[in-house]
């Protein structure tokens, strides 16, 4: 199967036609600096000059942090080499991320490493990158001999209207198009690509083959964590306020404005306002709807703050979601990918509405949508939520659940093994 002339075009189209448009040329007039040859010896000089410094028996490994969200996943694969001496993290935050004060001090407090600056990660050779996102090119380019890793940032299942692969997989994963490889079509920007099974592997290269050689399966340090975490749901409840009769709702919220609480969320407040001698409901939402996006437009996250005096549970950023992902009883979600972990824990999951271009087809949540009980009215949310405690589909779910995971508990081995192997080194 062949990417689809959307996925395409993101790319740009490469071969000697491009060259013959006005188009081609205007993007070659807009490249940065970094993109340029001379900027391609220059860091051929300064890496291999910054190459010497690199200790023989310390790796001084950049840590690439692009959100809140990222630097969770960085923080849990960081911890797998909290007892090797050798590792030495230093981090890089995304510009962008420094611009916003609250952010970028959640990102310092969940990766407690030496910051360096942009241009320093540019110009330095490293002993290893890792990233929990995609890192812009130049980081990773021109030219750059160390190994990338992408580890993600939690499993894949959004995507773009029109395209047959993850948001992971698009452009962004791939060396743009330039005078020095016209005639070189999708090559990775990374050494590996971390996913959580082969099934998930399979879908991707099916569509981009490419990276059969790119993608290494390693499980999820996330799953194993909710799982081993899931016996303590008692102690969890009651550090959390939630008494032993009451029904718990887990409120999942991704960002952008088909999300849920973009899309619906004045609605469920309103609706939500009337239940809670019935439920409790604990509010998680993405990291980035904590941050404005421009001047006069609400940040839900701030909002929602205000709503504990109501008697809402408010998950903030930078609290672990595990423990109020095991307490609850019904979860309310979009497509965020944390509804994975409910599935995993077969907590019965009610959907809001999500155009199904958003949803990646094949993945997990594609498949919940498939059976999952949709809201699409708030005023029936009492009665949806009475129907999934006690009339839910459990034998689908629970088909679902066991899918998921086939690496349970080998994740930290097998994602050790792979970056001492990129290393050269044996553990």
């Amino acid at each position: 199967m062949s990417i689809r002339k959307s996925d395409d075009e993101r790319r740009s189209n490469r071969g000697i036609g491009s060259i013959l448009r006005m188009e081609f040329w205007k993007r070659q007039l807009k490249k940065q600096f970094m993109n340029s040859s001379l900027s391609k010896v220059f860091c051929w000089i300064t890496r291999s000059l910054t190459s010497r410094f690199l200790s023989s028996d310390r790796w001084d490994i950049l840590l690439h942090c692009g959100s809140a969200q990222e630097a969770q996943h960085l923080k849990l694969f960081s911890e797998i080499f909290r007892d090797d001496h050798r590792a030495r993290f230093k981090i890089m935050v995304k510009a962008s991320r420094k611009k916003a004060p609250s952010v970028h001090a959640l990102i310092k407090k969940l990766l407690p490493f030496p910051e360096v600056s942009s241009l320093r990660a540019y110009l330095c050779e490293w002993d290893m990158i890792i990233g929990a996102g995609h890192a812009g090119y130049q980081l990773l380019l021109n030219p750059r001999n160390c190994p990338t890793i992408y580890i993600g940032h939690g499993p894949q299942n959004k995507c773009r209207p029109g395209s047959e692969t993850t948001i992971t997989y698009d452009q962004s994963a791939f060396k743009p198009q330039s005078i020095f490889n016209l005639y070189k079509k999708d090559q990775p920007i990374y050494s590996r690509m971390f996913e959580e099974d082969e099934k998930v592997r399979d879908l991707i290269i099916e569509t981009i083959p490419s990276l059969n050689n790119v993608i290494s399966v390693v499980g999820d340090m996330f799953y194993d964590n909710v799982l081993s975490e899931a016996k303590h749901r008692e102690k969890f409840r009651r550090q959390l306020g939630i008494g032993p009769d009451e029904t718990s709702v887990f409120v999942l919220s991704t960002w952008r404005p088909e999300c849920l609480i973009e899309s619906v969320g004045d609605a469920f407040l309103e609706e939500s306002r009337r239940l809670l001698e019935e439920f409790k409901f604990i509010i998680s939402v993405h990291p980035n709807e904590y941050v404005a996006k421009y001047p006069g437009q609400r940040v839900w996250g701030e909002y929602l703050r205000t709503q504990r005096k109501h008697g809402y549970i408010i998950r903030e950023p930078d609290e672990d979601f595990i423990p109020h992902m095991v307490a609850c009883d019904i979860v309310l979600t979009d497509h965020t990918c944390l509804a994975d972990y409910a599935m995993l824990l077969q907590k019965p999951i009610i959907c809001v509405p999500v155009n199904r271009e958003y949803i990646w087809k094949g993945s997990i949540t594609w498949q919940l949508y498939q059976f999952a009980p949709v809201l699409s009215d708030m005023r029936n949310l009492r009665k949806t939520l009475l129907e999934a405690k006690t009339n839910y589909p459990m034998d689908k779910l629970k088909a679902l659940a066991n899918e998921m995971n086939p690496y349970a508990g080998q994740s930290t081995e097998r994602i050790k093994k792979e970056i001492y192997e990129a290393l050269g080194s044996v553990n």
